[in-house]
């Protein structure tokens, strides 16, 4: 952490100073981009939210362009802007902002669904202000429209496009009652940020542990894509992360790109991919899991793991009872024994059953009605009739074709 003094929104004893709302001037950015911005611990005036909260970290992408290119005052009145912005949909949705810095906020709420409810709505809003042209002709401010959707022309960009990650688990939290101030530590705090730096300019990232304690029903509409595992500053494992996008700006996720489920990387739009599983994959890294040989062709899902054919068959194919062969494909489940579907007919006519007809098992071998008679009169199978059993058309099952391609 570098320590300035010379600024009003500087680091002070590795504590972020909350901002006032900027009018006239703005301080240029002090802080290079590689410099971490959360420093526990943070404090922040009044009582917040406590033991398991969802943090949102945001922060805006391209300020250093926005900053080489704009006077001072236009920058002034963009962060104004997007301040007030920020601070209605805290109050709200009832969050706490912790600490802030210009562009950035780190801000705890008490309920997942009021986190993301305001990530949400930040974004929606800030598309309908009409910023000043003099910020909107840098790249990361500028206008942008979908002109192929149904409706028409769709505004998916319009000003500041802002990084935002929501993190959700357990920190530490002290009030002072002599600084009326909430004190605020914890790694969760600087894993909130790191999601906020993966993130695209305009793009939410939720982990899993906050995604998971909210349901549809509380949300405003969004759709939401599951990007794989990441690897996220202050965390020791990748973590799944699922983008949220409001429904009406839902283009905006095929400017972000789309990240591999196996190492998280993004893929490129030269690479190729494969979608499985719900996911998206390297050509290179959807492979099976048993030999690790990449699935470029069909493959089998059992328990949600892919496999090759050949490993599908060698460890999990079922016999075929009636011709004694591997079952590779479509397979019905009768009479306490596999069959193929050309199998399981009638052992002396070779008449698959119609309709609602009942199949009559001897010797574990299925007959129609017909036949039962003629070969249970004619054979001294040693069996009372009682143990002849009526297999009855709801007791046969069938499963169709495993094999994805």
């Amino acid at each position: 952490m570098t320590k300035q003094n010379n600024s009003p929104n500087g680091v002070v004893n590795g504590t972020i100073m909350n901002n006032k709302p900027m009018t006239g001037q703005s301080p240029r950015s002090h802080l290079p981009p590689e410099t971490r911005i959360v420093s526990s611990p943070l404090i922040s005036k009044g009582r917040g939210p406590s033991g398991i909260v969802t943090i949102i970290s945001l922060r805006v992408q391209g300020m250093e362009e926005l900053w080489h290119k704009c006077t001072e005052e236009a920058i002034a009145s963009m962060l104004s802007e997007y301040r007030q912005v920020v601070t209605r949909c805290c109050k709200d949705f009832h969050g706490f902002e912790v600490s802030s810095h210009e562009d950035q906020f780190l801000i705890v709420f008490q309920n997942p669904w009021d986190a993301i409810n305001c990530c949400l709505t930040i974004q929606s809003a800030l598309v309908q202000i009409p910023w000043s042209n003099e910020v909107t002709t840098c790249q990361y401010f500028s206008r942008l429209e979908d002109t192929r959707g149904i409706a028409g022309r769709t505004l998916l960009f319009h000003g500041p496009r802002v990084q935002v990650g929501v993190s959700r688990g357990k920190v530490r939290s002290e009030y002072e009652y002599a600084t009326g101030s909430t004190r605020y530590s914890g790694s969760e705090l600087d894993i909130a940020v790191g999601i906020a730096r993966i993130a695209k300019g305009g793009q939410v990232l939720v982990n899993t542990t906050a995604w998971t304690e909210v349901q549809r029903p509380q949300l405003t509409p969004c759709v939401h894509n599951d990007t794989g595992r990441h690897k996220v500053e202050a965390s020791d494992k990748r973590l799944r992360l699922i983008e949220l996008l409001p429904a009406a700006l839902a283009e905006r996720s095929k400017h972000f790109g789309t990240s591999c489920s196996n190492c998280g990387d993004r893929i490129r739009p030269d690479q190729g991919y494969i979608k499985a599983l719900g996911r998206h994959w390297h050509l290179k890294h959807f492979r099976c899991c048993h030999c690790n040989v990449p699935l470029m062709d069909s493959y089998i899902v059992k328990d949600g793991m892919p496999y090759c054919l050949d490993d599908f068959f060698t460890l999990h194919a079922r016999t075929c009872h009636g011709c004694d062969t591997i079952i590779t494909g479509s397979y019905i489940e009768a009479m306490s024994n596999y069959w193929h579907p050309d199998c399981f007919v009638c052992q002396k006519c070779r008449r698959p059953p119609e309709g609602n007809e009942n199949i009559y098992e001897l010797n574990a071998l299925p007959f129609c009605l017909k036949c039962y008679h003629e070969v249970a009169s004619s054979v001294n199978n040693g069996r009372s009739k009682s143990q002849n059993k009526v297999l009855r058309s709801t007791e046969i099952t069938k499963h169709h074709t495993v094999v994805k391609s």
